[in-house]
């Protein structure tokens, strides 16, 4: 399928809400969004295809060392097309042009579709967090480490001749 991948801005949110609320059993609502979107540390992304239609979107934590894949979702008629692949793949690049080297995410334990989704695009459970969630859910916490090439291995074409 054919997508592109944007910022998200506000007029996006109430798409965003409804895949929200189809993909998760405990969703976010509007102010939960919006307040992790004023976090100055946190980048919202939605996945539009050729029609102009949102398919996906995910929340993006940009620290110092890693990126925290806060929230991810793909519309559910669109799903196992490649979408959630491609936005993990824009995240793993955004990775080889910065100075982080990781990505971590952490998901409810009852959310199994989604851990196994993290394991097939290169993710791995590091740890288990008892009580994560106010509910009292426990979570386990996925990485996926990058490996970015030195500066030097990349060819100067321009200086070799």
């Amino acid at each position: 399928m054919d997508a592109q991948i944007r910022w998200l801005i506000h007029r996006d949110l109430p798409h965003v809400l409804d895949i929200e609320r189809e993909s998760f059993a405990k969703p976010w609502g509007v102010n939960e969004f919006e307040a992790c979107l004023r976090c100055g540390e946190n980048v919202g992304f939605v996945l539009e295809n050729r029609f102009n239609t949102i398919c996906g979107f995910m929340i993006v934590g940009y620290h110092t060392d890693r990126l925290e894949l806060l929230t991810c979702a793909v519309a559910k008629q669109r799903r196992n097309m490649g979408l959630g692949t491609k936005m993990i793949d824009r995240v793993k690049l955004s990775i080889l042009k910065s100075t982080r080297d990781r990505i971590r995410a952490v998901v409810t334990e009852r959310n199994l579709s989604f851990q196994l989704f993290l394991h097939a695009v290169g993710f791995t459970a590091t740890r288990s967090i008892r009580h994560h969630y106010q509910d009292g859910d426990d979570a386990i916490e996925f990485e996926s480490v990058c490996e970015r090439r030195p500066v030097s291995t990349y060819c100067n074409r321009v200086t070799e001749h």
